[in-house]
């Protein structure tokens, strides 16, 4: 793109990347680095700490994850839905470090309850994953009840869902049969 669509195209495509890098269990970078090539800036921590562990870094991954997030840059401080984002992501980054209790922390407010009704609101595209990440991490905490009830809220969510995110649903079922003795 020319220097002076960047900036709009950045705007534009840094949910994509995120997604198609989340989605593809870390393991394709590419759409990240063209993305930060893009924007000409450096990838959030919160980003750059599931690259790191990706790579097997987790000493860098705790590192990043405990930068504050004042430091971010101000283009990211502005980017729409960011603030959505950034904490599941954290939390998911917390969880794949073993971190359980900082995971479920987390996550605690993030809660359809508060998100908006009357405008666009990502994180209620994101709820279903929130909820059976932090069943896992109740799982893992030993928390079984609550881990029951957040993998029964994830199979409500998604009762009627797309074929795409059958993976997460079979998931769910087959965490909520281990949990209850059943599976």
């Amino acid at each position: 793109a020319p220097p002076d669509q960047r900036e709009g195209i950045a705007q534009a495509g840094w949910a994509a990347a995120l997604g198609l890098f989340i989605n593809g269990e870390y393991g394709d970078q590419g759409p990240l680095q063209e993305q930060a090539l893009l924007s000409e800036e450096p990838l959030p921590p919160e980003v750059q700490a599931l690259q790191a562990i990706a790579r097997k870094d987790t000493t860098e991954a705790r590192r990043l994850l405990a930068i504050p997030g004042s430091m971010m840059t101000p283009t990211w401080k502005q980017r729409p839905q960011w603030w959505c984002y950034k904490v599941p992501l954290a939390a998911e980054a917390h969880f794949l470090l073993h971190d359980y209790a900082t995971t479920v922390d987390l996550l605690k407010d993030f809660e359809p309850a508060q998100f908006n009704l009357g405008t666009l609101d990502v994180r209620w595209g994101l709820a279903g994953r929130v909820r059976l990440l932090r069943a896992m991490a109740f799982e893992k905490l030993g928390k079984i009840e609550e881990a029951k009830a957040e993998y029964r809220s994830v199979l409500a969510q998604w009762e009627t869902a797309d074929q795409s995110l059958q993976p997460f649903i079979s998931e769910a079922r087959l965490r909520l049969a281990r949990v209850s003795g059943t599976g």
